[in-house]
């Protein structure tokens, strides 16, 4: 098989983080492959904290994205079944995919069990009811993925404090005009502040944290939480929480802004298996 150019795996990604309209997803940091080698694993990198590394991802994948294996591109074909129901990680129905959609993205080596069936989690996807991100059928997935691995990060041990997670305010993480502070030095579309708080009454725990380079992290979602059901994060008290500079836009190019949205490190109640980073405004102490 003739192996395609890396913009090919990478145009449609590039495309969709650009469009407008995503108001229910976190516009997580750039896709990246870094080359068309799926046989190589990526060599783990950790930024400030053993609890905040790279993806151990294949060389081709476009972390936080997965490359679909059968076509080379970012595009997990669906199988031509209709109404096939996104859902928060309770479980809970987000949307049904809209008729005319036909494949999907994928983030890299996210994989659950509800309802008793086996889950991937799917970025951005055109619902009957938005835009959304949170997890479909792997059935519903017209190739195989038996070859992407469950990625789960470190489990840090020791003590934990319950937070119970609350309706964040984003009004701090704005600039004078009301438009969101960027957790990059870049004034480029996407990479808000505002992307890792409250939308919609949900809030997302992420894999690793934003704004770092060599290499950059992804900051990819790993969980969907609806804040009506007030679930309770159990913080790590092993990890202090990591803040990540603000950057003010406002004069057209990018400006520290003195200002820091800090996370902290731990999981839900009852899936101690799955740990990851909320965002500090999105939780409060206390169960």
């Amino acid at each position: 098989m003739r192996t395609p150019h890396l913009s090919l795996i990478l145009g449609p990604l590039l495309t969709l983080a650009g469009c407008g309209g995503l108001a229910d997803v976190p516009m997580d940091e750039d896709e990246a492959a870094l080359s068309t080698d799926c046989g190589t694993t990526r060599a783990v990198t950790c930024h400030d904290s053993p609890n905040n590394c790279s993806y151990p991802a294949k060389r081709c994948d476009p972390v936080p994205r997965a490359l679909e294996r059968a076509s080379r591109t970012a595009e997990f074909a669906l199988d031509g079944q209709p109404g096939h129901v996104i859902e928060d990680s309770l479980g809970n129905p987000l949307g049904s995919v809209a008729a005319d959609v036909t494949s999907v993205h994928l983030n890299w080596g996210q994989r659950r069990t509800l309802h008793g069936a086996s889950k991937v989690l799917a970025w951005a996807v055109r619902t009957d009811a938005g835009t959304v991100t949170g997890w479909i059928n792997e059935s519903a997935l017209r190739h195989d993925i038996s070859w992407m691995p469950s990625a789960e990060a470190r489990n840090p041990g020791g003590a934990y404090a319950a937070w119970h997670v609350v309706d964040s305010d984003d009004t701090p993480y704005r600039d004078a005009g009301g438009s969101s502070l960027k957790v990059v030095e870049s004034c480029e579309a996407g990479m808000n502040a505002t992307d890792y708080l409250a939308r919609n009454g949900r809030i997302n725990l992420i894999y690793n944290l934003p704004g770092y380079d060599n290499p950059k992290l992804g900051s990819g979602t790993i969980d969907v939480y609806p804040i009506a059901a007030r679930p309770v994060f159990q913080r790590a008290d092993s990890q202090s929480s990591l803040g990540r500079p603000l950057f003010d836009c406002s004069s057209g190019r990018p400006v520290r802004s003195g200002k820091t949205l800090r996370f902290l490190y731990g999981h839900i109640q009852g899936v101690a298996d799955r740990h990851g980073w909320i965002a500090q405004p999105n939780v409060a102490p206390g169960a």
